[in-house]
This record gives C-alpha cells, structure tokens and sequence, in this order.
C-alpha cells in the first residue's frame, strides 16, 4: 500500500502537473518558475510531499516487520516503478542539469577543457540556450565530466534523449 500511494504520488502529483514532454522546450524553465506561474502547484506539491512521507515512514514500518525475498522484491519493484515514473518528471532543477549537459558536449563534441573555458565560449551548441551558467566552469571532478561527455556522445542532439540521459546517469 505503501509503494502504490508513492506510485500514485509520483504519478498524479508530480509527473502529471510537470510532464517533461511538455515543458522541455522551454529554456531555463525551473520550479521557481513552476511555482510562481500557478501558486496552487506550491500546495498541492506540499500535499505531495507530506503524503509521500507518510507513505515512507509506513512502509519502513511494514518493512521493519516483514521477512523474506517478497518484501524486498516489493522494495526493489517499488523503487524501479517510481524512477521510471519521475524520469518523464521535468527537473526540478533544470539549470544544474543543462549545466552538466553542456559541459558534457564540450568534452565529447568540442574538445574543450570545461575547467578552463565556459559554455558561453559555444553559443550555437543546440543546449546553450538552456545553460543557466553560461559563464562559470565545471563544478565537479573529472569522473563526472567523463560521464557526462560518455552521455552526451551517447545521446547526441536530442534534447528528451539527453534530459533521459543525464536523469540515469544521476
């Protein structure tokens, strides 16, 4: 009951409202944007979220309780049904996410060192538009750049394919 209250959660509360197929056309579009557009999302995501933690202390009670392969085949469903509900969930935040994207292409398609130049040195890149820091540098170590370069080539040019990538990848 536990993991199909959080299913629904995911499904009705979060995806439905914020579909990725629906705003990932948007540049620079994020929650704060979300919110501020429709202040009722606010509360019905605050709604989402205090059913979502009911649903988890009841479940790691249930859990707690229970013995055998069939909770944790429960446990392992659950998980694997709700990340594949919130990979069509727009993120949240968007900006980090299309940060890493492009830094990610200028590895893989530019040969250009993220920790010495920016993305604004590639404005025609098809993700600039999306980079909300367009003038700081990589953030985070070398495994994560090769990473995100190794996704980036495996995804190429397609904005959902890519989005769905780098969600994985996280």
């Amino acid at each position: 009951a536990a993991g199909l209250t959080s299913l629904a959660v995911y499904a009705l509360i979060f995806t439905q409202t914020y579909s990725l197929l629906t705003f990932i056309g948007i540049p620079k579009y994020d929650l704060h944007l979300m919110v501020k557009a429709e202040p009722f999302i606010l509360w019905l995501y605050r709604i989402g979220f205090i059913l979502l933690a009911v649903a988890y202390i009841l479940g790691g009670w249930a859990a707690s309780h229970a013995t055998g392969r069939k909770t944790w085949m429960i446990v392992i469903a659950t998980a694997i049904l709700s990340a594949g509900v919130l990979l069509m969930l727009y993120p949240f935040d968007a900006a980090d996410m299309f940060d890493y994207i492009l830094e990610g292409r200028m590895l893989a398609f530019y040969n250009a060192n993220p920790y010495l130049q920016t993305p604004s040195e590639f404005p025609l890149d098809p993700f600039y538009p999306y980079v909300g820091w367009t003038k700081s540098t990589a953030p985070y170590g070398p495994l994560w750049l090769q990473l995100s370069a190794l996704t980036a080539r495996i995804t190429g040019n397609s904005l959902l394919g890519t989005v769905i990538g780098f969600k994985l990848l996280s």
